[in-house]
């Protein structure tokens, strides 16, 4: 846990080395609120992935998701300082106001996805572990079949021998 508490040190750091300027607040406010997400999913899975490593194998998709988007909001919050310091002095290179509406573009239409991948993180293994599992084919392995029904629902029907490859 060692080298994620560091990432997460670096990461409260630069926040608060930053806090007060008020351009690059919602910057700011978008990686604190995303690490703390991460650090809760990270907490989630030391424990629960140890009580069952379902949970770990279910969670590694989002989590490594969540963990990207934490990687954007510090990156992002890092390039609009330095493109807000760079129009302080004068700059009149476009790249630099096109970052940070580039910038809060991800804010606004990325990061709401890390309280998703939270959700799903704690959820848990259960309904992934309950589903069949399935052949190269589509069928399922378990010796059923889904057959759907007038209702649009659907159960599980033993495989007719005619089906198998």
């Amino acid at each position: 846990m060692r080298p994620i508490n560091t990432f997460f040190a670096e990461m409260d750091a630069f926040v608060a080395d930053n806090k007060g300027n008020k351009e690059l607040e919602p910057f700011l406010d978008g990686l604190a609120a995303t690490k703390a997400k991460l650090q809760k999913a990270t907490n989630w899975l030391v424990e629960k992935g140890l009580e069952n490593f379902d949970n770990a194998g279910a969670a590694s998709t989002d989590y490594l998701h969540l963990f990207g988007l934490t990687c954007f909001a510090w990156m992002w919050g890092r390039m609009a300082k330095v493109s807000l310091e760079k129009i302080a002095e004068g700059s009149d290179d476009p790249i630099y106001a096109g970052k940070l509406v580039t910038g809060r573009y991800f804010l606004e239409r990325w990061l709401p996805d890390a309280d998703a991948h939270l959700a799903k993180i704690e959820a848990g293994a259960e309904s992934m572990q309950a589903t069949p599992s399935m052949d190269q084919s589509g069928l399922p392995v378990t010796g059923s079949s889904i057959q759907w029904t007038s209702e649009r629902t659907f159960s599980l029907a033993p495989i007719r021998p005619e089906r198998i490859r």
